[in-house]
């Protein structure tokens, strides 16, 4: 819950902004963090064979979001390549994150019901 409080939190912040330069990188790490769980999902879901929870959404909202809107950041005068490549590391740590924290509520989880 609290990974996907911070994802609206972050999607929250364009609009606020609006089509600042600062306003236009938030935009950017939204779309990155969309495009990195979009293709997460679909290779967990390729890889286990099995449906994994958020394959729909990220294949069918999140990835064309990516594209769709990330190229249009990425063709603008105001986001710098620097901003694209920060927006990736966040992205790629965001994801790092969102996994490790499944993981270790899922262990805990699986602790209290197995006792």
């Amino acid at each position: 819950m609290i990974v996907n409080a911070v994802f609206v939190a972050l999607a929250l912040m364009p609009p606020i902004l609006g089509p600042t330069a600062r306003g236009l990188a938030f935009w950017m790490v939204v779309v990155a963090i969309a495009a990195i769980n979009g293709m997460f999902h679909v290779v967990a879901t390729l890889r286990t064979r099995t449906y994994s929870p958020g394959v729909v959404t990220g294949a069918l909202l999140y990835l064309p979001l990516a594209v769709v809107v990330g190229t249009s950041l990425i063709r603008d005068p105001q986001v710098a390549p620097g901003t694209i490549a920060e927006a990736i590391v966040i992205a790629i740590a965001y994801q790092v994150w969102s996994s490790w924290n499944h993981r270790r509520h899922t262990r805990t989880t699986s602790i209290v019901f197995n006792e």
